[in-house]
């Protein structure tokens, strides 16, 4: 079963060039999926899409150097891209690297591994401040042992001297020959993630990562994908929601080794441990979270749209449906969200999704897409966040009309 593309609009990145190679990469930009918007200096510090920096029309070392000052001070989780070569000033940022323009086509499902894991990572903290406001405890770690990698990388010499590594951070590594190999390992189930290491765009790794399914069952296993620079352009877009977390194989052992320790050791699951929720978190038929913690979680939310200006869109389904059982529509619903979209049973008709980062075109797009799985017409309405809205006049516009009417405009 192939897995859902997760995306649900195209990525906007700004780009920081000058004429005529500003209109060439805005060309190449568009042709990979993304929507490029010309930056200006000084930048904007309500934008918080990624930024891409053209070294090749940059100015001398001062001006980078009062750049990358600039850029630490004026931004937190904005991901600055560098195509081009890198400047020493730059290299202590955290940054994505296009040695030139050929890479540009890796460059959404690079973004896409780093976004993702940023969302999530602060979503699932808001998601426990929530869980506090109710005084419902967020489910432990039920990691008792040290963490165990499988590694996928045929004739890799980077194995063994990161095996060394790991093992003094208490982390177990076991290599994989084959892709069946890896398969057998993983049902045992004992394995906390794996590791690929593509050496050509045809090895094992790179031929298991083809055909991952992530939602196949691995009990929260995460994927995580070591990247030598001259395959940047071998990981498909479709790829790119597989994958937790992108490493760069170019980097020293110890960073690599830091990376997944830190990987490792955080929540993998949801902020609750299924079978361990108060009927105050969940609803116990559907399983989605219950309107109770989506009216506290959406004040959390709300609350840090404002401070930070990005996007942010509500979608109500309607589950009054003779055609499809709720419990059914829930299920594909889950199936559809990324892992910092939130769904919850809003009333005894109606589902709720909120859709952080996300603008409205983008809730459209996910809105058909539950749709055609669903196999029937659903009602639905998606609202994007404006200032004047609060958590209440939010989810009275929702369910404003007894009926639904699906909106077919992009």
């Amino acid at each position: 079963m192939a897995s859902h593309n997760l995306s649900f609009d195209a990525p906007q990145i700004e780009i920081l060039s000058t004429s005529p190679r500003l209109e060439m990469l805005q060309i190449r930009l568009r042709q990979s999926g993304l929507r490029p918007i010309r930056a200006a200096i000084p930048l904007d510090p309500t934008v918080t899409a990624p930024l891409l920096l053209d070294m090749v029309t940059a100015d001398d070392d001062h001006t980078i150097r009062r750049f990358a000052s600039d850029w630490k001070a004026a931004t937190s989780s904005r991901l600055l891209v560098v195509l081009g070569t890198m400047p020493e000033a730059l290299k202590s940022l955290s940054v994505l690297h296009l040695r030139d323009v050929d890479q540009i086509p890796s460059l959404p499902a690079r973004l896409a591994i780093r976004q993702r894991e940023t969302r999530r990572q602060k979503e699932m903290a808001l998601r426990e401040q929530t869980a506090r406001k109710l005084g419902v405890a967020p489910a432990a770690s039920l990691r008792n042992k040290a963490p165990r990698v499988l590694y996928l990388g045929d004739s890799s010499k980077m194995f063994a001297p990161l095996k060394f590594a790991l093992n003094e951070r208490h982390i177990e590594i076991v290599a994989a020959l084959t892709r069946f190999t890896a398969q057998d390992y993983l049902s045992t189930g004992r394995f906390d993630g794996i590791l690929l290491h593509p050496q050509n765009a045809e090895d094992e790794a790179a031929q298991f990562l083809a055909r991952y399914n992530p939602t196949a069952g691995h009990g929260g296993m995460k994927l995580f994908l070591m990247e030598d620079p001259h395959l940047s352009n071998a990981l498909a877009a479709t790829d790119a929601s597989k994958v937790n977390a992108l490493l760069d194989a170019s980097q020293s052992i110890e960073t690599l080794a830091d990376s997944l320790h830190h990987q490792l050791l955080q929540n993998t699951g949801p902020a609750f441990a299924e079978g361990r929720l108060s009927s105050q978190a969940h609803d116990a038929a559907t399983k989605l979270f219950s309107r109770a913690f989506l009216e506290a979680h959406l004040d959390t939310q709300l609350t840090e749209v404002s401070l930070t200006g990005a996007p942010f869109t509500t979608l109500a389904i309607c589950t009054d449906n003779d055609a499809i059982d709720q419990r059914h529509l829930a299920k594909i619903v889950t199936s559809h969200l990324r892992d910092s979209d939130l769904a919850a049973k809003l009333d005894a008709n109606h589902i709720c999704i909120t859709l952080p980062d996300t603008a409205y075109r983008g809730a459209v797009s996910l809105a058909r897409r539950i749709e055609t799985a669903a196999g029937t017409n659903l009602d639905w309405r998606a609202i994007e966040r404006r200032q004047f809205h609060t958590t209440s006049t939010l989810l009275s516009a929702l369910t404003a009309r007894s009926v639904l009417r699906a909106r077919k405009r992009a």
